[in-house]
């Protein structure tokens, strides 16, 4: 399936249930209020990271905890089991965060009930990026995902209308609870499926490309 159609299938999927020009908050759990507008702090780069729906109950209730993997000594490939997550944010369904980092390669992973997923970045100043963090059942809790949007994908009515109904979160106390109460799990998660991440062909790796941003 190509990008385009995967875009139109959850445009088809949620036709019912979207809100195309909703307002937006910025609360962990949502809020009416109007969105604000987010662009890259100067020298900076702005992903924001956002989870469409899937209509399926017990998936869309699950959350999902995003991460970048810090390492200073090591480039992202080589240091990612080892590295340090530190929380960017926690999204359910219909919601994106945005994340300003410096320039440069990075590590993000995303962590599932049954698994942890990864996705490194190599992103230019005073740019903006998307990343889709996508969800389906797993054996027997759901399972995360990443995939980058490339400027094509960014400038179709698909992509648009996804965003659009996207209720911008940030990060909050709650998700930075949750971090410490459960960093021996994510880091046990983050240990074994980096090693599994890193076996795989690398066009099954997601990578966001510095030509990514717009």
């Amino acid at each position: 399936m190509t990008r385009t159609n995967f875009f139109r299938s959850f445009l088809i999927l949620s036709v019912f249930g979207l809100c195309l020009h909703g307002c937006a908050g910025l609360t962990e759990r949502g809020g009416a209020q109007l969105r604000p507008t987010v662009t890259p702090m100067p020298g900076k780069a702005l992903i924001v990271f956002f989870r469409p729906p899937t209509y399926i109950t017990l998936v869309d209730s699950a959350r999902a905890p995003v991460f970048e993997a810090r390492n200073s000594e090591s480039a992202p490939e080589t240091g990612g089991k080892d590295s340090k997550p530190e929380i960017i944010g926690i999204l359910n369904a219909k919601t994106m965060t945005a994340y300003q980092i410096e320039p440069g390669r990075h590590l993000f992973m995303v962590v599932g009930g049954e698994n942890a997923d990864f996705m490194t970045a190599d992103v230019l100043p005073d740019r903006t990026y998307y990343v889709l963090i996508l969800a389906r059942p797993g054996k027997f809790r759901v399972r995360f995902s990443f995939k980058t949007a490339d400027k094509q994908e960014q400038g179709s009515k698909d992509f648009k209308e996804i965003i659009a109904s996207s209720t911008l979160v940030a990060k909050t106390t709650e998700a930075l609870d949750y971090a410490a109460s459960n960093m021996r799990s994510i880091r046990s998660r983050q240990y074994q499926n980096y090693r599994q991440w890193t076996q795989k062909p690398e066009s099954e790796r997601p990578r966001l490309l510095p030509d990514d941003g717009a």
